[in-house]
């Protein structure tokens, strides 16, 4: 009797491992390669799904057009939802002494919406539900899940195409709008940069177009166990040269983690 019992206990434990290996391969199936080591990197065992998260900025937007710089300092709060994708973002510029601006940037519900007001009295902004705008604020959406990354694992709804050893291509459909954004990786795994090769351009001085947009990592943290970005910079790749238009930190991170 005692053998059996022995016998049976081993072949419980041998069906756990094998489910155990079982869920790890399925986790992982359908991502890119390069998608694949760096989650292995920044994400811990076990690590549950983020369903909610707040991040807490501190930096500088330039204000100036391109080729002549005219940085301003911020701070920012933005809170992201995963299901369905949105987030709110809440930034404070100083502008001039006692006189900020308080922008409002949102993805709720599929559209897109900005607002701006200086000491929030004088509506600078207003802007919403314009598809070029839904995009972009996607667009938005899907390059900052560098900050809440479980959202690229299988089933959160992001598909991956690869492109080659080092590069791999996003793709995020919600309520009818689209985006994609390529993510380039490392040789520590780590991910150097968001680009989006076409996006709309327009600094309000000639017609808008097409132009190559990135956001450059360049420095990294954990927070709450997982290896975020520490510091990034956002920039516009031009005929004229390559003009930064916001560079921060992330002062801190934390999320609202389902149970596993």
């Amino acid at each position: 009797m005692l053998l059996r019992i022995s016998l049976i206990a081993l072949l419980a434990l041998c069906v756990v491992v094998a489910l155990t290996l079982w869920a790890g391969q399925r986790r992982w199936h359908g991502l890119a390669a390069p998608v694949a080591r760096y989650l292995r990197q920044v994400l811990r065992d076990g690590q549950p799904k983020i369903r909610r998260t707040r991040i807490d900025w501190r930096g500088a937007f330039n204000m100036g057009q391109p080729g002549a710089d005219r940085w301003k300092p911020f701070e920012a709060t933005q809170s992201c939802v995963v299901d369905p994708p949105g987030f709110v973002w809440d930034s404070r510029i100083a502008m001039a002494p006692a006189m900020p601006a308080l922008v409002r940037d949102m993805f709720l519900a599929g559209k897109g919406s900005m607002r701006g007001k200086v000491a929030g009295l004088i509506t600078v902004v207003d802007a919403a539900e314009t598809p070029l705008l839904s995009t972009a604020a996607l667009l938005r959406h899907l390059g900052e899940a560098i900050w809440f990354p479980t959202v690229w694992l299988p089933s959160q709804g992001v598909c991956w195409e690869p492109v080659d050893e080092s590069r791999a291509r996003a793709v995020l459909s919600t309520g009818g709008v689209t985006a994609a954004v390529e993510f380039h990786f490392g040789a520590n795994g780590l991910v150097d940069a968001a680009i989006v090769p076409d996006r709309l351009f327009h600094n309000g001085k000639g017609p808008p177009g097409p132009r190559t947009w990135r956001a450059r990592i360049l420095g990294w943290r954990e927070f709450e166990g997982m290896k975020l970005p520490a510091q990034a910079v956002a920039e516009w790749v031009l005929d004229s040269g390559v003009h930064a238009y916001w560079r921060g930190a992330t002062v801190a991170a934390g999320g609202d983690f389902a149970q596993p």
